[in-house]
């Protein structure tokens, strides 16, 4: 009968998702079950964190499961969430924008917690019991110390090791922020959700920043390399870093790091000294090459002031 209200509610801004509520995870959503119910006679399903909560036998149970459903749609959102995620190895990083909209300020005090869970799709056989299609993973949280109602914070939350997925083409998010009312008992009630699809990432990320831009000649410039590793292996790589000609610098321009897995990352920085009178802009580019196969380019771009001398005339 779930399954049949998954498919029935595909095109629908609802997700139907099955997590054991045992609680296998480091961390899981089994204490939102429990705070809303009064026992534990199954099947059991709540909705929005517990705002509605089922757990009885009827004969028709698709009526009751979808009616709190649709009760749950016809309610305004009491919260705006921009969510995204990236994978680092075989980790989810989660970034994920909260705006209070409820008209309380969410905090500890009442239990306020912003979510991520981690879900693969998984087709049903006729002998598994796997009904929706949809397996969490594993599901953390970050409390919210306090948020003023119309107030905005980010919250990055990371995972462990996922190593319970099958095919991580396959591996999808969602995010959103619960909380306790006052007068609501035990249960829990969901302000928002929102997706938080991971955004794919090269096996490399390198950046290279510089300070001051712009730069007065004949002064010294402040460069940063920063390579991070993406990838699911440890690269061995050699960085190489082409200065601008108006530029001078005795040390070292090639290193040979190795960056571990995963989200290793080796960072140098160094002063350059630009020559007097440059007035040019200055191009920089760096090359990252690995032994694995992953590359990177980065071009980096310095203005230099113009310096104008004063024209003094003196009137006889």
């Amino acid at each position: 009968m779930v399954d049949q209200l998954a498919s029935d509610y595909a095109v629908q801004p609802v997700l139907f998702m099955e997590y054991d509520i045992n609680g296998v995870n480091p961390y899981s959503r089994y204490g939102r079950y429990w705070a809303a119910s009064d026992g534990t006679t199954l099947p059991f399903i709540i909705v929005d964190s517990g705002h509605q909560v089922h757990n009885a036998w009827y004969p028709n149970l698709y009526d009751i499961y979808k009616d709190m459903v649709d009760a749950e749609l016809a309610r305004a959102p009491e919260a705006e969430i921009t969510a995204s995620s990236q994978r680092v190895g075989n980790k989810l990083q989660f970034s994920i924008q909260v705006k209070n909209l409820s008209g309380v300020t969410l905090s500890s005090g009442n239990g306020a917690t912003v979510h991520a869970v981690v879900y693969e799709e998984h087709t049903p056989t006729p002998t598994d019991d796997h009904n929706t299609g949809r397996i969490v993973r594993e599901a953390i949280s970050a409390s919210i110390s306090s948020l003023a109602n119309g107030a905005t914070e980010t919250f990055n939350l990371e995972t462990g090791e996922l190593s319970n997925v099958a095919d991580w083409d396959n591996v999808h998010a969602v995010a959103f922020v619960d909380y306790l009312p006052d007068g609501a008992g035990n249960a829990y009630d969901m302000l928002q959700a929102a997706t938080a699809d991971s955004v794919d990432l090269p096996d490399l990320t390198l950046i290279k920043t510089d300070t001051p831009d712009p730069v007065t000649p004949g002064s010294p410039l402040t460069y940063t390399i920063r390579v991070v590793n993406n990838s699911a292996q440890d690269l061995h790589a050699t960085i190489t870093d082409t200065l601008p000609v108006s530029v001078t610098y005795a040390g070292p321009l090639v290193w040979t790091p190795t960056i571990t897995t995963p989200g290793g990352d080796w960072e140098h920085t160094f002063v350059v000294t630009v020559a007097t009178g440059c007035t040019v802009t200055l191009i920089n580019k760096v090359e990252v090459t690995t032994t694995e196969g992953p590359t990177a380019v980065y071009y980096a771009y310095t203005n230099a002031y113009k310096v104008y001398l004063p024209l003094v005339v003196r009137n006889y």
